[in-house]
This record gives structure tokens, sequence and C-alpha cells, in this order.
């Protein structure tokens, strides 16, 4: 494990930067030590489409990690949770003292940012952005999300009116209070759910013909 602090940056962003590197053995560990080989059927499946590599199948170490993050901090009793992937993926280009002013890697860093930042502004694409790892986000997920894309305060408050003005967000409800949780989803997540519950529901009764239907 590596901690890192942020390395004279020059955006709020980037100040706030601390994060850390975890590396882990591509080998099991069993009783008798390390084995001797990788363990390649973890391996992900990598597909390239125009030139970039993307992970097609396999673990979603991102999406796993970040679950075991918030896990802890509410165990802790803290209220941060780990942000949510951006629209357009992020890459890592190390820090800012290494990176020439022309590099191809800060380019597309900058075509990216610009991309977020447009994709923030869209209330679908933020809403798909929130629901994309999860069935339901919070009013802090959503202020976060805006923050780190969108810097004017006004515009924020007006994108973040138009995503809980739109009919298809759904705030949710305890059940047997009757009392806001806090938390809201969307009418397309809960068709989702809805479909896996029925199709659930069809394969405990053993029927596993009309699946999905």
């Amino acid at each position: 494990l590596d901690v890192h602090a942020p390395h004279g940056a020059e955006s709020e962003g980037e100040r706030a930067n601390y994060h850390a590197h975890l590396l882990i053995t591509t080998r099991r560990l069993g009783e008798d030590g390390f084995a001797a080989k990788k363990a390649r059927d973890l391996d992900p499946v990598i597909k390239r489409s125009a030139g970039r590599a993307t992970v097609a199948e396999g673990e979603a170490w991102g999406v796993l990690w970040r679950d075991h993050q918030n896990q802890y901090f509410a165990s802790q009793g803290f209220s941060i949770r780990v942000d949510a992937t951006s629209a357009v993926p992020q890459e890592h280009i190390g820090p800012v003292r290494m990176r020439a002013a022309d590099a191809e890697a800060n380019v597309r860093a900058e075509q990216i940012r610009r991309a977020n930042e447009e994709a923030a502004r869209d209330p679908e694409k933020v809403l798909g952005v929130l629901t994309r790892n999860q069935a339901s986000f919070s009013e802090y997920d959503l202020d976060r999300h805006l923050k780190k894309h969108i810097r004017d305060e006004h515009e924020r408050a007006g994108v973040k009116a138009a995503v809980f003005g739109r009919q298809d967000v759904l705030a949710l409800y305890d059940r047997e209070t009757g009392e806001a949780l806090g938390r809201w989803t969307t009418q397309a997540v809960r068709e989702q759910e809805s479909l896996a519950l029925a199709d659930a529901r069809r394969v405990a009764a053993g029927d596993h013909r009309n699946v999905g239907s």
C-alpha cells in the first residue's frame, strides 16, 4: 500500500487528490505459501476498439473496492462516500511535475474533462452515472458529482433542480414507517429490479424457459 499526497498541484481538484495505490499478488496463497504460477483464470477478458483496450469480462474491481470503502465509511460513522465513476472514464497521467505541457496524455485529459463537464449538464446522463453501479443515490452523491465537474455554483444548482424535477426520479421511503430515506432512484431502475424479481420467482418455481421474457 503506497499512500500519495498531492504533488504541487495547480487545480483545487488536484490539491485534494490524496490517494493510495494498492498492489496485490496475482498468485494464490495456500497452506504451502504462494503458488508457483499466476492465477490466469482470474485475468479479465480484454477487448480492443479504436486502439484502446477495455475490460469486457471479469471482476469489476473498481466497483468492489468502492463498495468495500463505503461499507467501512458507514461502519465508522463517516458521511463521505466514494464518488461515482464519471460519464467518460478518466486516465491516470502521473504527477504534475512529470507532465509535458504538450503531452498527448494532457490533451486527452482535457478532452475527457470537457466531455464530463458537458455530460454533467445533462440530467439524464447524470442519472445514468449515479445509477450505473447502484440502484439509488443520495443528495450527497448528486452534489459530489456535480461539484466534481461543474465549477459554477449557480449552474450546479440549476442542474440539481432539473435532476430532482424529472418525473422519472422517484423518492424512496421506509416500508414500515413511511419516512423518507433521503435516497432516490429512477423509474428505469425500478422496472429493471421488478423484471429481475419476476425472473427470480420463475426460477424458484422451476420455470427456466420464460426467464427474461
